[in-house]
Protein backbone atom coordinates (compact mmCIF):
# COMPACT_ATOMS: atom_id res chain seq x y z
CA UNK A 1 0.00 0.00 0.00
CA UNK A 2 2.80 2.28 1.06
CA UNK A 3 4.96 1.52 -2.10
CA UNK A 4 1.43 2.29 -4.35
CA UNK A 5 1.13 5.43 -3.19
CA UNK A 6 4.80 6.35 -3.35
CA UNK A 7 4.42 5.73 -6.90
CA UNK A 8 0.86 7.34 -7.26
CA UNK A 9 2.29 10.78 -6.14
CA UNK A 10 5.45 10.84 -8.25
CA UNK A 11 3.07 9.70 -11.51
CA UNK A 12 0.80 12.40 -9.87
CA UNK A 13 3.52 15.10 -9.22
CA UNK A 14 5.38 14.21 -12.76
CA UNK A 15 1.67 14.65 -14.61
CA UNK A 16 1.08 18.17 -12.81
CA UNK A 17 4.96 19.51 -14.25
CA UNK A 18 3.57 18.18 -17.97
CA UNK A 19 0.57 20.73 -17.28
CA UNK A 20 3.01 23.52 -17.21
CA UNK A 21 2.32 25.28 -20.32
CA UNK A 22 0.42 27.77 -22.12
CA UNK A 23 -2.79 25.89 -21.70
CA UNK A 24 -2.18 25.16 -17.77
CA UNK A 25 -5.44 25.93 -16.97
CA UNK A 26 -7.69 23.43 -19.11
CA UNK A 27 -4.61 20.90 -18.78
CA UNK A 28 -4.72 21.39 -14.83
CA UNK A 29 -8.61 20.92 -15.34
CA UNK A 30 -8.47 17.95 -17.52
CA UNK A 31 -5.56 16.46 -14.84
CA UNK A 32 -7.94 17.00 -12.10
CA UNK A 33 -11.24 15.74 -13.33
CA UNK A 34 -9.33 12.62 -13.98
CA UNK A 35 -8.31 12.19 -10.63
CA UNK A 36 -11.68 13.13 -9.18
CA UNK A 37 -13.20 10.40 -11.68
CA UNK A 38 -11.30 7.77 -10.19
CA UNK A 39 -11.64 8.86 -6.79
CA UNK A 40 -15.38 9.16 -7.27
CA UNK A 41 -15.69 5.49 -9.25
CA UNK A 42 -12.62 3.22 -7.67
CA UNK A 43 -15.33 2.04 -4.83
CA UNK A 44 -18.45 1.25 -7.28
CA UNK A 45 -15.83 -0.57 -9.90
CA UNK A 46 -14.57 -2.42 -7.15
CA UNK A 47 -17.64 -3.09 -5.98
CA UNK A 48 -18.97 -4.93 -9.54
CA UNK A 49 -15.60 -6.76 -9.81
CA UNK A 50 -16.37 -8.34 -6.21
CA UNK A 51 -18.32 -11.62 -6.64
CA UNK A 52 -18.09 -11.70 -2.73
CA UNK A 53 -19.21 -9.60 0.12
CA UNK A 54 -17.25 -7.22 0.47
CA UNK A 55 -17.03 -7.97 4.90
CA UNK A 56 -14.83 -10.77 3.35
CA UNK A 57 -12.50 -9.41 1.10
CA UNK A 58 -10.07 -8.87 3.65
CA UNK A 59 -9.97 -12.78 4.65
CA UNK A 60 -9.57 -14.27 1.03
CA UNK A 61 -6.45 -14.33 -0.61
CA UNK A 62 -4.97 -11.92 -3.04
CA UNK A 63 -4.74 -12.82 -6.82
CA UNK A 64 -1.17 -13.36 -7.74
CA UNK A 65 -1.58 -11.40 -10.48
CA UNK A 66 -4.55 -8.70 -11.08
CA UNK A 67 -5.17 -8.64 -15.02
CA UNK A 68 -7.63 -5.45 -14.59
CA UNK A 69 -4.76 -3.89 -12.97
CA UNK A 70 -2.04 -4.77 -15.47
CA UNK A 71 -4.37 -3.49 -18.37
CA UNK A 72 -4.75 -0.19 -16.98
CA UNK A 73 -0.97 0.11 -16.30
CA UNK A 74 -0.06 -0.95 -19.58
CA UNK A 75 -2.80 1.80 -21.39
CA UNK A 76 -1.61 4.12 -18.87
CA UNK A 77 1.91 3.66 -20.44
CA UNK A 78 1.00 4.05 -23.80
CA UNK A 79 -1.19 7.35 -23.69
CA UNK A 80 1.67 8.94 -21.84
CA UNK A 81 4.64 7.53 -24.37
CA UNK A 82 2.18 8.61 -27.14
CA UNK A 83 1.16 12.23 -25.63
CA UNK A 84 4.80 12.56 -25.12
CA UNK A 85 6.32 11.83 -28.43
CA UNK A 86 3.20 13.81 -30.38
CA UNK A 87 4.26 17.17 -27.80
CA UNK A 88 0.77 18.11 -27.03
CA UNK A 89 1.47 19.53 -24.57
CA UNK A 90 2.68 23.24 -26.34
CA UNK A 91 5.29 24.96 -24.84
CA UNK A 92 6.68 24.75 -21.82
CA UNK A 93 6.71 27.67 -19.06
CA UNK A 94 8.76 28.00 -15.74
CA UNK A 95 7.21 26.14 -12.71
CA UNK A 96 7.92 28.51 -9.71
CA UNK A 97 7.91 26.34 -7.19
CA UNK A 98 7.84 28.43 -3.68
CA UNK A 99 9.32 27.11 0.00
CA UNK A 100 5.63 27.51 1.44
CA UNK A 101 4.02 25.30 -1.27
CA UNK A 102 7.26 22.67 -0.59
CA UNK A 103 6.41 22.70 3.11
CA UNK A 104 2.87 22.35 2.41
CA UNK A 105 3.14 19.42 0.00
CA UNK A 106 5.07 17.04 3.11
CA UNK A 107 3.52 18.25 5.66
CA UNK A 108 -0.29 17.70 5.05
CA UNK A 109 0.46 14.33 3.53
CA UNK A 110 2.43 13.14 6.41
CA UNK A 111 -0.11 14.14 9.00
CA UNK A 112 -2.44 12.11 6.86
CA UNK A 113 -0.22 9.51 7.14
CA UNK A 114 0.43 9.58 11.06
CA UNK A 115 -3.26 9.79 11.97
CA UNK A 116 -3.79 6.34 9.45
CA UNK A 117 -0.92 4.26 11.74
CA UNK A 118 -2.69 6.11 15.09
CA UNK A 119 -6.05 4.64 13.38
CA UNK A 120 -4.45 0.89 12.60
CA UNK A 121 -3.47 0.80 16.23
CA UNK A 122 -6.62 1.44 17.81
CA UNK A 123 -8.44 -1.02 15.37
CA UNK A 124 -9.28 -3.10 18.69
CA UNK A 125 -11.24 -0.49 19.70
CA UNK A 126 -13.79 -0.30 17.39
CA UNK A 127 -17.23 -0.37 17.94
CA UNK A 128 -20.38 1.59 18.66
CA UNK A 129 -18.49 3.54 20.93
CA UNK A 130 -14.74 3.06 19.42
CA UNK A 131 -12.24 4.58 17.51
CA UNK A 132 -14.59 5.13 14.70
CA UNK A 133 -17.10 7.53 16.57
CA UNK A 134 -14.22 9.62 17.85
CA UNK A 135 -12.51 10.02 14.31
CA UNK A 136 -13.88 13.42 13.37
CA UNK A 137 -12.50 15.12 16.58
CA UNK A 138 -9.24 14.03 15.14
CA UNK A 139 -10.76 14.80 11.65
CA UNK A 140 -10.77 18.96 12.40
CA UNK A 141 -7.60 18.72 13.31
CA UNK A 142 -6.84 18.30 9.37
CA UNK A 143 -9.42 20.52 8.25
CA UNK A 144 -7.46 23.50 10.48
CA UNK A 145 -4.24 22.26 9.31
CA UNK A 146 -5.67 22.54 5.54
CA UNK A 147 -6.89 26.02 5.97
CA UNK A 148 -4.11 27.16 7.74
CA UNK A 149 -1.62 25.99 5.20
CA UNK A 150 -4.09 27.48 2.19
CA UNK A 151 -3.77 31.02 4.03
CA UNK A 152 -0.29 30.70 4.72
CA UNK A 153 0.09 30.28 0.68
CA UNK A 154 0.83 33.36 -1.78
CA UNK A 155 -2.12 35.11 -3.39
CA UNK A 156 -4.75 32.57 -4.12
CA UNK A 157 -3.08 30.05 -4.80
CA UNK A 158 -4.32 28.18 -1.40
CA UNK A 159 -7.93 28.11 -2.92
CA UNK A 160 -7.69 24.61 -4.64
CA UNK A 161 -6.53 23.24 -1.50
CA UNK A 162 -9.36 24.28 0.06
CA UNK A 163 -11.60 22.81 -2.44
CA UNK A 164 -9.85 19.37 -1.69
CA UNK A 165 -10.90 19.55 1.66
CA UNK A 166 -14.05 20.45 1.10
CA UNK A 167 -14.34 17.50 -1.26
CA UNK A 168 -13.13 15.44 1.82
CA UNK A 169 -15.09 16.94 4.09
CA UNK A 170 -18.63 16.30 2.25
CA UNK A 171 -18.31 12.47 2.24
CA UNK A 172 -18.19 9.92 -0.70
CA UNK A 173 -20.09 7.66 -2.57
CA UNK A 174 -21.11 4.88 0.15
CA UNK A 175 -22.04 1.07 -0.52
CA UNK A 176 -26.04 1.69 -0.84
CA UNK A 177 -25.12 4.36 -3.35
CA UNK A 178 -23.75 1.11 -5.95
CA UNK A 179 -26.23 1.04 -8.73
CA UNK A 180 -27.07 -2.55 -10.06
CA UNK A 181 -25.16 -2.12 -14.06
CA UNK A 182 -22.92 -1.28 -15.01
CA UNK A 183 -24.00 1.81 -17.26
CA UNK A 184 -24.82 3.46 -14.35
CA UNK A 185 -21.06 4.07 -13.52
CA UNK A 186 -21.23 6.43 -16.92
CA UNK A 187 -23.31 9.13 -14.75
CA UNK A 188 -20.49 10.11 -12.19
CA UNK A 189 -18.33 10.21 -15.12
CA UNK A 190 -20.17 12.43 -17.16
CA UNK A 191 -20.73 14.82 -13.79
CA UNK A 192 -17.64 15.19 -13.71
CA UNK A 193 -16.64 16.05 -16.76
CA UNK A 194 -19.39 18.58 -16.89
CA UNK A 195 -18.59 20.02 -13.25
CA UNK A 196 -14.81 20.24 -14.71
CA UNK A 197 -16.22 22.15 -17.87
CA UNK A 198 -18.70 24.84 -16.04
CA UNK A 199 -15.84 25.19 -13.66
CA UNK A 200 -13.70 26.29 -16.27
CA UNK A 201 -16.08 28.53 -17.95
CA UNK A 202 -18.22 30.16 -14.82
CA UNK A 203 -15.58 29.86 -11.77
CA UNK A 204 -17.07 30.57 -8.47
CA UNK A 205 -15.25 27.81 -5.74
CA UNK A 206 -17.37 29.44 -3.05
CA UNK A 207 -20.58 28.37 -4.44
CA UNK A 208 -19.13 24.53 -5.69
CA UNK A 209 -18.29 24.65 -1.91
CA UNK A 210 -21.84 25.65 -0.89
CA UNK A 211 -23.24 22.71 -2.51
CA UNK A 212 -21.08 20.39 -1.15
CA UNK A 213 -21.90 21.48 2.29
CA UNK A 214 -25.41 20.33 0.95
CA UNK A 215 -23.96 16.95 0.18
CA UNK A 216 -22.69 16.57 3.57
CA UNK A 217 -25.91 17.58 5.44
CA UNK A 218 -27.95 15.01 2.95
CA UNK A 219 -26.00 12.73 5.70
CA UNK A 220 -28.89 13.55 8.20
CA UNK A 221 -31.47 11.60 5.59
CA UNK A 222 -30.13 7.68 6.68
CA UNK A 223 -33.35 5.99 7.35
CA UNK A 224 -36.04 5.09 4.63
CA UNK A 225 -37.75 6.26 2.74
CA UNK A 226 -35.18 9.55 3.63
CA UNK A 227 -32.59 8.04 2.42
CA UNK A 228 -32.80 8.24 -1.30
CA UNK A 229 -31.83 11.47 -0.25
CA UNK A 230 -28.52 11.22 0.54
CA UNK A 231 -28.07 8.20 -2.14
CA UNK A 232 -28.99 11.01 -4.81
CA UNK A 233 -26.70 13.77 -3.39
CA UNK A 234 -23.49 11.75 -3.09
CA UNK A 235 -24.59 9.73 -6.17
CA UNK A 236 -25.21 12.71 -8.12
CA UNK A 237 -24.51 16.09 -6.62
CA UNK A 238 -21.10 15.32 -5.11
CA UNK A 239 -19.13 14.30 -8.25
CA UNK A 240 -20.69 17.47 -10.48
CA UNK A 241 -19.94 20.38 -7.36
CA UNK A 242 -16.38 18.57 -6.75
CA UNK A 243 -15.13 19.00 -9.97
CA UNK A 244 -17.05 22.46 -10.22
CA UNK A 245 -15.03 23.49 -7.26
CA UNK A 246 -11.99 22.47 -7.75
CA UNK A 247 -11.93 23.40 -11.77
CA UNK A 248 -13.33 26.75 -9.78
CA UNK A 249 -10.19 27.30 -8.46
CA UNK A 250 -7.27 26.12 -11.10
CA UNK A 251 -4.81 26.83 -12.35
CA UNK A 252 -2.90 27.08 -9.29
CA UNK A 253 1.15 26.89 -8.70
CA UNK A 254 1.78 23.31 -10.15
CA UNK A 255 3.20 21.98 -6.17
CA UNK A 256 -0.21 23.64 -4.80
CA UNK A 257 -2.14 21.69 -7.57
CA UNK A 258 -0.09 18.22 -7.07
CA UNK A 259 -0.57 18.55 -3.12
CA UNK A 260 -4.31 19.46 -3.58
CA UNK A 261 -5.24 16.43 -5.52
CA UNK A 262 -3.28 14.32 -3.54
CA UNK A 263 -5.13 15.47 -0.56
CA UNK A 264 -8.37 13.21 -0.58
CA UNK A 265 -6.52 9.92 -0.95
CA UNK A 266 -3.82 11.20 1.67
CA UNK A 267 -6.43 12.73 4.24
CA UNK A 268 -9.74 10.91 3.74
CA UNK A 269 -8.16 7.15 4.45
CA UNK A 270 -7.84 8.06 8.49
CA UNK A 271 -11.38 10.30 8.19
CA UNK A 272 -13.41 7.73 6.11
CA UNK A 273 -11.97 3.97 6.09
CA UNK A 274 -13.79 1.14 8.14
CA UNK A 275 -11.40 -0.74 10.27
CA UNK A 276 -12.68 -4.47 11.40
CA UNK A 277 -15.25 -6.57 10.11
CA UNK A 278 -17.60 -4.99 12.78
CA UNK A 279 -17.84 -2.28 10.87
CA UNK A 280 -19.85 -4.30 8.39
CA UNK A 281 -21.50 -6.78 9.92
CA UNK A 282 -22.68 -5.88 13.39
CA UNK A 283 -23.45 -8.57 15.70
CA UNK A 284 -27.22 -7.32 16.61
CA UNK A 285 -29.35 -5.75 14.78
CA UNK A 286 -29.41 -2.11 16.10
CA UNK A 287 -32.56 -0.62 17.30
CA UNK A 288 -34.51 0.80 14.10
CA UNK A 289 -35.28 5.06 14.67
CA UNK A 290 -37.71 7.22 12.92
CA UNK A 291 -35.19 9.57 12.74
CA UNK A 292 -31.40 10.64 12.89
CA UNK A 293 -29.01 9.32 16.24
CA UNK A 294 -27.05 11.78 18.46
CA UNK A 295 -24.26 10.41 16.50
CA UNK A 296 -25.24 11.33 13.00
CA UNK A 297 -25.77 14.87 14.35
CA UNK A 298 -22.91 15.27 15.66
CA UNK A 299 -20.71 13.75 12.38
CA UNK A 300 -23.34 15.80 10.13
CA UNK A 301 -22.66 18.78 11.88
CA UNK A 302 -19.28 18.74 12.22
CA UNK A 303 -19.26 17.90 8.65
CA UNK A 304 -20.84 20.50 7.33
CA UNK A 305 -19.03 23.02 9.65
CA UNK A 306 -15.68 21.97 8.31
CA UNK A 307 -17.40 22.11 4.47
CA UNK A 308 -18.14 25.88 5.58
CA UNK A 309 -15.33 26.81 7.15
CA UNK A 310 -13.67 25.84 4.00
CA UNK A 311 -16.11 28.20 2.15
CA UNK A 312 -15.31 31.06 4.36
CA UNK A 313 -11.31 30.58 3.78
CA UNK A 314 -11.66 30.30 -0.20
CA UNK A 315 -14.12 33.74 0.03
CA UNK A 316 -11.14 35.47 1.91
CA UNK A 317 -8.58 34.49 -0.27
CA UNK A 318 -10.64 35.32 -2.76
CA UNK A 319 -10.49 38.74 -1.85
CA UNK A 320 -6.34 39.03 -2.27
CA UNK A 321 -4.52 40.09 -5.44
CA UNK A 322 -3.90 37.34 -8.36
Amino acid sequence: MYLGGVGAGLLLGGLVGLCATADRAWLQTALAAGVLAGLLLAGPIDHFRTSFPRRYADYLPAPAVDPVALTVLALTCVVLAVTLASGDFGERTDVAASARALVVGIVLPLIGLVLYWWFVRRVWNVGTYGAMHGRWMFGLVLVVAVIAASLWLESRTGIVLLAAMAFVAAGDIGVAAFPDSWPWLLVPAALVLTGAVLGRRFPHPVLGIAALAVVAASALFEHPPWDNLHVGATWLLLPLAASYTVASSLPSSEPVTATSLAVPAALAVPLIADYGWTAYAPLVESERTLGPDSWAWTSTGLSVAAVVACGLAAAHLGKRPT
